[in-house]
């Protein structure tokens, strides 16, 4: 152990407070890979294998990989093959390692599922791979079989599957060591005890050459020595097995080599051959960047990123990098539509030259036989595999492009929900970090060191922030914390540290991918630009019109309409946003306009927003006020220059103007000295006599030591007396030292009453008594005492008494209408009369408001029957000339009958003439019976009897209502709202509720599906047309079906319903630029509507095609026309897209190309009028019109040859005479 620590020097070292480790090594590293679990790091050197601690890096094991002399293949020597790539492509991760025939170069380092490492060497030509433990690196087992390129130049790539314990292993050809025969391009492995990484067999046979095995081979040893074939990454994703390459385009090129990036895939299913689901297609990055250097596939985004060059070569003056990613469904998109136009539609190639000979396709499937997960039935004797594509996964903009002098070597990805972050190492020893929302601003951390090898980010989760970096060179491994800001207190420190930003809301220093309330840090806004004063700061919610001055402490720029100002409350759960300018460094806004605020106080957080430049900064406490809201007195003056306190209506308003306050100066109170202490919680206090009454009273400045023993009522002359002996004190939780005092007064308690008599309201007066026996006047609100029978003398004067008296004509008498007495029959009132009633139809059970007009009701003790069924009457909504009662229960029985008025126990009854019926509504049919979790789908409800009761009418999806859209007797149509997840893929009962009581439930139940899927529809996809529109644009998804309203929209202006539609795909037709109201070409906006769910993509016009006359324009009769042109494919058209027609016949196209179409003219000449009875054509000679979209071109006309036929004894002769007129 002393003697490897002499070759190891531990050096700990900080990077602005925060811990770094390294540990250098003399002999070249190549590849580490990490252990979450046990916080374990297995790093691959030359010659050595070592075992770190993942918190300290301190080195837990380590073991010797070389050979001696005598094991080593001499043959095979590493000098012989040391620039085996470097004359065709450069890479620079292998570039730092001295070839040399004493050592072991790692090839596989791989972590399996069971807390184990696969280790694979160079040594033994690739024979030498073993299974150690993971901390110890015990050994375990080996194998010498040959699994791995005999090269670190050639490496070997691979991936082992969670599920099955297979290792998916790919091998760059070494074409001096690598034997065809025994080492194959691709192959499966078992990791099990009895058949450790040997290749599985599918099949065997009586030889070798009918064996069948998991491996794909090169078509012939020539290709081993010819073909350039270089395996970069794989990962895999569901069941299948990615992999990227730097490949040769073409086997048949002879000089130079054209190279190009692709990714392929095949499916993880141990019954068939991969060459069975073997496609592989190009991947491209912009319009320059063909190369693939690194890649990395992000688990989290599922998105894989790819790391590109320009140039094959290196360090030249014209080498750039740039950076594209790849969502997975992109990917998998582009993979279903190449096995999809081989397999369904019969076009392509398969075979791929250099696995099997080339040959076209065959159409042998069906579209609804495949899915973007398909692959091949095992069992499926005719395969068409390997297919190659020749459409590139494209990404046209990249994340970002590099224009620094060096070559990059190594890629890693974080992310967390708000943003990406990216690191990348190059050959110069630098990392360079960049977020992509921010691409503007790259961070550089250089290291003594030739080339960055490797990066990866561990300890992510809980948060990114506790993240550390793991950093491997060519000689050490650096571990160092992702974040660094905590440390740096001021905003000054702060906004000059890489990567770090002034979250002005928690008012600390953070990494700018984790301040929650703000975005990254921009050259835009001044990170340290704070708000010094906001005029007002206390704002009511009562008026509309009050502009908000937002004072900075720096100058910001002025752009006058890039800022927003945010309102988000304390508590974080509401934002709102208006627009905002800018002017001699002060921002003007208006607040929100807030409704059904139940709060008196709200205080709100103000920010600004820096639009274009995506930055929130700055924050500010204000308080919103709603004056309405306040309880007492005392809280509402607080903020009297807002708020006032009326007197009179006891209750607090908004100050308007200083012309309401002089005009009400009497009654409105401003200051809070001014409030009374005691006062009474109605404006309007009114006493029937001998009627129990509750009167509540508020007490401000009501501390803890406030206790009331009684209340009294008394008038001036205190002749008579109420009393409460224990009134109801409660403590107001809202307000500070607000008490609610209920006091119930009782006549059984009266004194004295009966020695005096009134006939008008007399004026009493409320006093309470406090425990330490003092009492307390209520002033100001004298309470009146009144006798109905004493104010009215006869029907119309008691009827004509305020309503607020509440007194009634019973019993030949006028009276409080609450008071317990019966109404006699001979009422000088006249009698009740019934004159209109509706509605005359009620649903079953009840709920509905049934209103009875007429004269000379009396509501006390009135008793309603409605078909014998008893109505409540609703007192609210009720007077002398109209009753309101709502229906009961009748049952389930239809029943009609009158209606019956009972007016008191004694009074009159009377009965309608009119009938009215109970009866059931009924459901026929319900469709459709699904749809989709976003809403959008319209229910036709068919059935009877819907239009009854007050036709308020609900229906609802479970608990969801539906919206409701028309209603007549026999169908209601109602549309469905967003669902929630958690009823997803469940049945739900349809109810209709009729007045809010009769339930009626259909018998059949609703399904709710998840949304429409849509591939490679979205923000990063883009379409094309040409600027004449009529481009027939597929959108391919699932579950088109059950929608029942598509349309797609273009650029906010014009919908299209789609030509064709089936569950799989959607056909529209672009419109042109000029049906958009453009004049150039462009890229527009296009939004797709299924029903309520709805998304984004783009389509890009580009110029018309030019289809050129044809020279001369009059056309002898061949059997291939050529007719030129320009720009024909530019859009992706294929030779079924393009239509030529000569005078009403076609020409068939058999070849197009971007210059030029052939096309077959019909043998005989076209008739001048079609079938339909047309013209087709005319001039002498049919026409010959080109036809693309909605571009319509005549290109020249075709000359058919005239026929004669001369006939003798023995023979016959035909003369074919061209009649060409010039």
């Amino acid at each position: 152990m002393y003697s490897i620590m002499k070759i190891l020097i531990l050096i700990f070292y900080l990077i602005k407070l925060s811990i770094s480790i390294s540990l250098q090594f003399s002999n070249s590293l190549q590849r580490f890979v990490y252990d979450d679990v046990t916080d374990t790091i297995i790093l691959a050197s030359v010659n050595r294998i070592y075992s770190l601690n993942g918190s300290n890096l301190s080195i837990l094991s380590d073991i010797d990989t070389s050979l001696s002399s005598s094991k080593i293949d001499q043959d095979c020597s590493i000098k012989n093959k040391s620039s085996l790539t470097k004359s065709l492509y450069y890479f620079a991760t292998s570039s730092y390692l001295t070839p040399s025939i004493n050592n072991t170069f790692n090839q596989l380092l791989l972590l399996t599922n069971n807390r184990t490492i696969l280790i694979c060497s160079t040594s033994n030509r690739g024979r030498s791979c073993q299974l150690r433990s993971l901390i110890n690196l015990d050994f375990m087992k080996n194998s010498s079989q040959r699994v791995v390129s005999s090269s670190p130049f050639l490496p070997s790539v691979g991936l082992i599957n969670k599920n099955n314990q297979i290792l998916y292993i790919s091998n760059t050809y070494d074409s001096v060591c690598d034997p065809f025969y025994e080492i194959p391009t691709i192959s499966g492995r078992h990791l099990t005890d009895n058949d450790f990484l040997s290749i599985i067999n599918l099949n065997s046979g009586q030889s070798a050459l009918q064996q069948s095995t998991y491996t794909l081979r090169l078509l012939n040893i020539r290709l081993i020595r010819d073909f350039f074939l270089y395996y970069l990454y794989a990962f895999e994703y569901k069941h299948f097995s990615y992999f990227l390459t730097i490949q040769q385009s073409d086997i048949h090129q002879t000089r130079k080599y054209k190279l190009q990036t692709k990714i392929l895939r095949f499916c993880q299913t141990l019954k068939q051959p991969i060459i069975k689901s073997y496609v592989e297609l190009p991947l491209t990055c912009g319009k320059d960047y063909h190369y693939l250097v690194r890649a990395k596939f992000s688990n989290e985004k599922k998105i894989l990123y790819g790391l590109f060059r320009n140039t094959t070569s290196a360090n030249s003056s014209s080498t750039s990098h740039a950076i594209c990613s790849y969502s997975i469904d992109t990917i998998q998109e582009a993979f279903f539509q190449t096995i999809k136009r081989c397999l369904v539609d019969g076009k392509g190639y398969r075979g791929l030259d250099f696995i099997s000979p080339d040959t076209h396709c065959i159409p042998s499937k069906n579209l609804n036989q495949m899915n973007h997960d398909y692959c091949p039935d095992e069992n499926d004797r005719f395969f068409q595999y390997p297919i190659g594509g020749h459409r590139s996964i494209e990404e046209i903009e990249p994340i970002i492009e590099l224009y620094d002098r060096v070559n990059f070597t190594a890629i890693e990805i974080g992310s967390n929900e708000k943003d990406t972050i990216i690191f990348i190492g190059d050959d110069n020893g630098t990392v360079h970090t960049f977020q992509t929302s921010n691409t503007n601003e790259i961070y550089k951390q250089s290291f003594q060191s030739k080339i960055i090898v490797d990066l990866k980010l561990i300890n992510t989760i809980p948060t990114l922030k506790d993240a550390k970096l793991i950093v491997l060179t060519e000689n050490q491994i650096i571990k160092q914390n992702l974040s660094t800001c905590e440390q740096y207190t001021t905003c000054n420190e702060c906004s000059t540290i890489p990567l770090c930003h002034w979250c002005s809301r928690e008012n600390r220093c953070t990494a700018t991918f984790e301040c929650e309330y703000e975005n990254q840090r921009t050259n835009r806004i001044n990170m340290c630009a704070y708000i010094e004063q906001v005029i007002p700061q206390t704002i009511t919610l009562n008026v509309l019109n009050i502009e908000l001055q937002v004072m900075f402490n720096v100058p910001l720029r002025s752009d006058t309409n890039e800022y927003m100002c945010g309102f988000t409350f304390k508590n974080g759960e509401q934002l709102y946003r208006t627009n905002a300018s800018l002017s001699h460094n002060i921002v003007k806004c208006f607040p929100p306009i807030l409704n059904n605020m139940n709060q008196a106080i709200y205080n709100v957080v103000l920010s600004i927003e820096h639009v274009k430049g995506n930055v929130t900064f700055g924050s500010y406490s204000l308080i919103f006020l709603n004056c309405s809201n306040f309880a007492s007195c005392s809280s509402c003056t607080l903020y009297s220059n807002l708020c006032l306190w009326n007197r009179e209506t006891v209750k607090c308003i908004f100050q308007q103007n200083d012309r309401f306050l002089l005009s009400n100066n009497q009654s409105l109170i401003i200051n809070s000295q001014q409030c009374p202490f005691i006062y009474l919680q109605q404006s309007r206090n009114r006493l029937a006599y001998h009627v129990d009454k509750t009167f509540f009273v508020h007490i401000e400045q009501c501390n803890q030591s406030v206790n009331i023993s009684s209340c009294y009522l008394y008038d001036h002359r205190k002749r008579f007396s109420l009393f409460e002996s224990n009134p109801v004190l409660i403590r107001s939780v809202n307000e500070n030292n607000l008490c609610l005092l209920i006091c119930s007064f009782q006549w059984s308690n009266s004194k004295n009453f009966n020695q005096i008599s009134f006939h008008r309201p007399l004026n009493l007066y409320l006093s309470i008594q406090f425990s330490n026996k003092t009492i307390s006047m209520i002033p100001h609100t004298p309470i009146s005492l009144y006798h109905c029978e004493h104010m009215a003398l006869n029907c119309t004067s008691c009827l004509q008494l305020d309503p607020s008296y509440e007194c009634t004509w019973c019993n030949n008498m006028c009276m409080f209408k609450n008071q317990s007495r019966t109404c006699s029959t001979n009422s000088e009132c006249l009698m009740p009369i019934i004159h209109t009633i509706e509605p005359l139809v009620l649903p079953m059970n009840g709920g509905t408001l049934v209103t009875l007009k007429g004269k000379y009701f009396d509501l006390f003790g009135l008793s309603i029957q409605i078909a014998d069924v008893p109505c409540q009457l609703i007192e609210q909504e009720s007077s002398t000339n109209k009753i309101v009662c709502q229906s009961g229960d009748a049952g389930s029985t239809f029943r009609a009958g009158m209606v019956r008025l009972k007016f008191g126990l004694h009074g009159p009854q009377i009965s309608s003439h009119e009938m009215i019926s109970y009866i059931n509504p009924k459901i026929n049919s319900v469709e459709p019976l699904i749809g989709i979790q976003s809403g959008g789908t319209v229910l036709t409800i068919s059935g009877e009897n819907f239009i009854i009761g007050n036709s308020h009418l609900s229906v609802f999806i479970g608990n969801r209502s539906c919206q409701l859209l028309s209603i007549s007797s026999k169908k209601i149509e109602c549309e469905t709202r967003s669902f929630p997840r958690s009823m997803l893929n469940e049945n739900q009962t349809i109810n209709i509720l009729f007045d809010r009581q009769t339930k009626l439930i259909y018998k059949f139940l609703f399904t709710i599906v998840p949304n429409p899927i849509l591939y490679g529809f979205d923000k990063n996809s883009q379409y094309r047309s040409f600027a004449s529109g009529g481009h027939e644009m597929i959108i391919i998804g699932e579950n088109f079906n059950i929608i029942q309203n598509i349309q797609l929209e273009f650029r906010q202006f014009i919908f299209v319903s789609p030509l064709y539609q089936n569950n799989t795909h959607l056909v529209f037709l672009t419109p042109s630029i000029e049906e958009l109201n453009l004049y150039e070409q462009q890229k527009v906006e296009i939004k797709i509507y299924l029903d309520n769910f709805n998304k984004t993509s783009s389509l890009i016009y580009i110029d018309d095609p030019m289809v050129y006359e044809l020279e001369p324009m009059l056309q002898p009769y061949t059997s291939e026309l050529t007719i030129q042109g320009i720009n024909l494919t530019s859009v992706g058209h294929t030779k079924n897209h393009i239509i030529v027609q000569i005078g009403c016949d076609l020409c068939t196209v058999i070849h197009l190309q971007a210059d030029k179409i052939i096309c077959q003219p019909p043998r005989y000449r076209p008739e001048k009028y079609s079938k339909a009875n047309r013209l087709c054509y005319s001039s002498e000679h049919p026409s010959i019109i080109v036809t693309i979209d909605n571009i319509r071109a005549h290109v020249g006309f075709m000359i058919y040859p005239k026929k004669l036929i001369i006939l003798g004894n023995d023979y016959f002769l035909f003369l074919t005479i061209f009649d060409q007129k010039k």
